[in-house]
């Protein structure tokens, strides 16, 4: 099947030992690790391969090989010199791979394949429109500045529909089961042109394939609107507290407007997913507006730093992993922030590959630097 002679006693105790570091990591029984393994290799017998390789038997072909790599290093369970034993043990060489990880600090993140984390927050939010949840919940997404608010809401469309060979091995993307059958409309307040009442209803309307009313009259806009949504359509609003904030046309009025159609107009295929500084009543009552459409968010997911696990993740997504003693250092100085692990990466990953020699410790004091600027995230609480 590979390049090379085949260990299969190795191959199983390689594996067998990484399985429990990802136990021991997680604070998981190894049955539910096995489970989730093979799960995700898309075994509909779960754990039962997983069990089988680690008595010394090797997958029968490369790709399956690449997938329990990958999804081992990125829980945790290997280095990356432990990944290039499992490789030589099954006689096979790492399978060409998209290009290296980009780590992205600043701008939100667009591309699936370079979202990480937040696991029990997408369970929880595509729980609320399966296909069994009639009607569609709405869902609030609070933190602070910097915590991945934007990156989480521009994810929630995009990884139902993107196809796996542009996702990280073992990426999980069947969070709904008919994706195609959902509508998502994004609504980023940082536009102006969507800071008018005629501006924000005409770009709705336009995403549903209507006319717009250029009018900015509720009336019309409802009863477009109403019917035109006859399967689920989740609206995602982001930077509602600048929408609060700077744009007045957006009234109680309006914002009653939506209330209704969420609650009452359209048979329960429409929620709204909005991210905030705060809870949406509390954001609302900062800038003294009180229309009830700010309490229909019955689910709120507060953004705060990776688990352990997911941290180890994305450090592990690196071209170049860092040393023990390096990804310790960036797991006490990030606290786990996603944004601040994503600096301290990208620093690590320029300063390696600026140096033809191994890393010292300077490369620390430019990373410290380039964290100043979000130290909020440290003090949130």
């Amino acid at each position: 099947m590979g390049s090379g002679r085949q260990n299969p006693k190795q191959f199983g105790q390689l594996l067998k030992i990484a399985v429990r570091k990802i136990a021991l990591l997680e604070n998981k029984n190894i049955g539910l690790i096995q489970d989730e393994l093979g799960y995700l290799l898309g075994r509909d017998s779960g754990g039962v391969p997983i069990q089988f390789w680690e008595r010394g038997h090797i997958p029968p072909h490369p790709e399956e090989v690449e997938q329990l790599v990958q999804a081992l290093r990125q829980r945790g369970g290997l280095s990356a010199d432990e990944a290039r034993q499992l490789y030589r043990a099954a006689g096979t060489m790492p399978l060409a791979q998209p290009s290296g990880h980009a780590f992205i600090a600043g701008p939100p993140i667009s591309q699936p394949r370079h979202f990480f984390g937040r696991v029990y927050e997408l369970q929880r939010l595509f729980g609320l429109w399966s296909a069994t949840a009639v009607p569609l919940q709405n869902a609030a997404i609070i933190g602070p500045r910097g915590s991945g608010k934007t990156s989480l809401l521009l994810y929630l469309p995009a990884i139902t529909t993107t196809p796996a060979s542009q996702l990280r091995p073992g990426q999980r993307r069947d969070w709904l089961r008919q994706p195609d059958h959902y509508r998502w409309i994004f609504v980023d307040f940082r536009n102006p042109r969507l800071s008018t009442r005629p501006g924000l209803m005409d770009y709705l309307l336009s995403c549903l394939g209507l006319p717009g009313v250029g009018n900015g009259r509720l009336d019309q806009f409802v009863e477009r609107i109403s019917q035109a949504i006859d399967q689920p359509t989740i609206i995602l609003l982001d930077e509602i507290d600048l929408a609060l904030a700077r744009h007045d046309e957006l009234d109680d009025a309006f914002w009653d407007s939506l209330r209704a159609l969420a609650s009452t107009l359209v048979n329960g295929n429409l929620a709204f997913v909005l991210s905030a500084s705060d809870r949406p009543q509390q954001v609302a009552q900062r800038h003294n507006r009180s229309s009830d459409f700010f309490s229909i968010f019955g689910y709120t997911a507060r953004l705060g730093p990776f688990t352990v696990a997911e941290a180890h993740e994305l450090i592990a997504a690196a071209p170049h992993p860092p040393s023990a003693a390096d990804t310790a250092w960036m797991l006490e100085k990030s606290q786990r922030w996603p944004l601040l692990l994503q600096i301290l990466c990208r620093e690590h990953q320029i300063s390696h590959d600026d140096s033809p020699k191994p890393l010292g410790p300077e490369w620390r004091n430019e990373a410290l630097r380039q964290l100043q600027p979000f130290q909020h995230l440290l003090n949130d609480e």
